[in-house]
């Protein structure tokens, strides 16, 4: 009897934290839903928490099962693990702190999806990865350069231009000058190229 009402209790606990989901959905990005995904949603929500209250049970059966030094023996692993997680999660947030470090020296802004790819549990191997990672940016950005680079030299436009009512007014001996010291542009006046 208890357990049916705590079940209830729980499916309209879910049910209420559904609704407010698919209301700050809607709100946000106005989607609307239909009956069937509304229907899988609730399913999926549903089976998630059922999932959950589940392992709890066996849980509690385990612990009704066991004595008390098995009960206080099995506490201590539970605790012993969620220490070990912890320390883990914390190494790890310590390693991207120190990966995203090595990328700023090299003037690299790394967001946190392409630090989840370099950071490992090891330090020398999140090194290594940065490391390499890094040098693949500096050739990539060595490339974009040389593309930059890569062309002919703008043409010096700063000789004399003349222009075509200028030649019609010049004498023989000052196109003779012009063509000897400038062929190129005494050829583009010309209309040659």
């Amino acid at each position: 009897m208890a357990e049916e009402t705590n079940v209830e209790a729980v499916e309209t606990e879910e049910q209420t934290e559904v609704q407010g989901e698919q209301t700050e959905q809607t709100e946000s990005t106005e989607k609307t839903y239909t009956k069937d995904q509304v229907n899988k949603m609730i399913a999926e929500r549903l089976a998630r928490e059922q999932q959950k209250n589940k392992e709890k049970e066996e849980q509690a059966k385990k612990l009704a099962k066991m004595n008390a030094e098995q009960k206080q023996q099995f506490e201590l692993d539970q605790a012993n693990k969620r220490a070990q997680d912890a320390q883990d999660q914390l190494a790890r947030y310590e390693m991207q702190g120190q990966a995203r470090s090595m990328f700023a020296e090299d003037k690299i802004s790394a967001p946190d999806d392409v630090l989840n790819l370099v950071v490992t549990d090891k330090a020398e191997t999140t090194q290594a990865n940065v490391t390499a990672l890094t040098e693949f940016a500096k050739t990539i950005r060595q490339s974009a350069v040389d593309e930059i680079m890569k062309g002919k030299t703008p043409k010096d436009f700063t000789q004399t231009q003349v222009r075509t009512a200028d030649y019609n007014k010049m004498s023989y001996a000052e196109i003779a000058k012009l063509q000897k010291e400038n062929p190129e542009g005494f050829k583009q006046m010309l209309g040659g190229k």
